[in-house]
């Protein structure tokens, strides 16, 4: 192996400099934030309509629990379509 004099360490360091902050350029990390946040944000508002779903289906689950029998046969078919998410069914 060659020893490397004082200018070639320079060159590879400059070099490897170079690569590293060509790469933090393509990471753009301003535009990557603004992404992240938005994701972040989408995912939130989808928590909170999920939640909202499912207190509304255990509000209609329980009021169908207290209706009489016969009725219960009637009304299970829209209490079944309550259970599929909007997102899922295309509503």
């Amino acid at each position: 192996m060659i020893p490397l004099d004082e200018e070639d360490l320079a060159d590879v360091s400059e070099n490897a400099f170079q690569k590293a902050l060509s790469k933090w350029r393509d990471i753009d990390l301003s535009t990557l934030q603004t992404q992240l946040d938005k994701q972040g944000m989408e995912i939130i508002e989808s928590q909170k309509d999920f939640l909202v779903e499912r207190k509304e289906l255990s509000t209609k689950t329980k009021l169908f629990r207290k209706l009489p029998d016969d009725e219960k046969l009637v009304q299970v078919m829209s209490l079944l379509k309550g259970q599929i998410p909007k997102r899922i069914s295309g509503d």
